[in-house]
């Protein structure tokens, strides 16, 4: 399955994410999947809850698709499931030209 579909699937099974993103391993939990509005790339808002990150954990990303690899449910899903909507995300992601799929709040 590709990385959009996964993300999609992520957000309606509410479980988190797991990626290797530029190489490094990260937890994510997705909250909208759509079209950057700076080159329309495909991407990612997910709240980073565990992994490599250059900022303290947990914390907001926007992610372009085409620099994930690996990426998959792994033991995160079945651990603890997806806590969003988290706090501080609201509908109609600005950096998103085109939503795909978003939580519900």
């Amino acid at each position: 399955m590709d990385t959009i579909n996964l993300a999609i699937e992520a957000i309606d099974r509410a479980v988190p994410l797991c990626i290797s993103y530029e190489g490094k391993p990260k937890t994510i939990e997705v909250h909208a999947v759509g079209l950057s509005i700076k080159d329309n790339a495909p991407v990612i808002r997910g709240f980073q809850i565990d992994g490599e990150a250059s900022r303290p954990l947990p914390c907001w990303a926007l992610l372009r698709v085409d620099k994930i690899e690996n990426a998959g449910f792994g033991l995160a899903a079945a651990v603890a499931p997806s806590q969003a909507p988290r706090p501080g995300y609201a509908q109609g992601d600005k950096q998103m030209s085109k939503i795909i799929k978003e939580i519900e709040l």
